[in-house]
């Protein structure tokens, strides 16, 4: 598993690809968090 930060979706896209070429890797999943919501108090 892989936890990553990246600037721009491009970046991410290359990240994967590398990923991808590594021998073995034979799939990957993502699940990509576009932003974070603040808790804020009641």
């Amino acid at each position: 598993m892989v936890l990553l930060s990246t600037e721009s979706t491009h970046e991410l896209d290359v990240v994967i690809n590398k990923i991808c070429a590594v021998k073995g890797v034979v799939d990957t999943f993502s699940t990509i968090l576009l932003s974070t919501k603040l808790e804020r108090p009641e």
